[in-house]
């Protein structure tokens, strides 16, 4: 027996989940190139440290800022960020679950298990800055040699500490994604054993 006969299903559930990250993953994106770069670049370079007019005083409070600056804003913008991809994590896992109740099967601890590994894949992408690299790619911009803004990331202190550089580079970028997607990969072979072991044909 092949190797596609024997996992098409599996091979089916991978690339069915990739479309779906592709699909956040872009709408993020799009976000990030129409929010970021018409309002908030400019928003945060008005608000500098240290600015107290009404305008920036306003926008402080709105985004919960009472020190004020700009750091403080793109910290408020990236958490939005996060919650809609672990709100699109949540919405991938219901999806998993209706699946299996769909198709009759009954909810246990391993088919819970995969539907976390479904939630898990989008927020690993996210975290794993593919969002930045399309961020420049799809508008045909290269890639910064530094992008510092990316510093905060436990994943790119980690790189950064591995690659001794004190700030995040094209290079950390790369190998964060790398690590990202083969984080994915592995997850959903572990997805497969489990099913596998289970006696399982089908991820459901």
């Amino acid at each position: 027996m092949s190797f596609f006969e024997d996992n098409g299903p599996f091979v089916g559930e991978l690339i069915f989940v990739f479309i779906i990250m592709s699909v956040a993953i872009a709408l993020l994106t799009y976000t990030d190139i129409e929010v970021h770069d018409k309002y908030l670049l400019h928003i945060g370079a008005e608000c500098y440290d240290g600015n107290d007019s009404t305008f920036c005083q306003k926008i402080n409070e709105i985004h919960n800022c009472p020190n004020g600056g700009s750091d403080c804003i793109l910290q408020a913008y990236w958490f939005m960020l996060q919650v809609q991809m672990f709100t699109i994590a949540g919405l991938m896992m219901f999806v998993k679950l209706g699946l299996v109740k769909l198709i009759g099967r009954k909810i246990n601890a391993m088919r819970i298990a995969s539907a976390f590994i479904w939630g898990a894949a989008p927020v690993i992408l996210l975290l794993s800055a593919w969002e930045d690299y399309l961020y420049y790619v799809s508008r045909g911009q290269p890639i910064p040699s530094v992008l510092p803004w990316l510093d905060h990331s436990p994943i790119m202190q980690g790189i950064n500490s591995l690659l001794g550089v004190s700030s995040t580079t094209t290079l950390s970028l790369y190998i964060s994604m790398a690590a990202g997607a083969g984080s994915i990969i592995f997850l959903f072979y572990l997805n497969r054993r489990m099913y596998k072991n289970a006696r399982l044909k089908l991820p459901v």
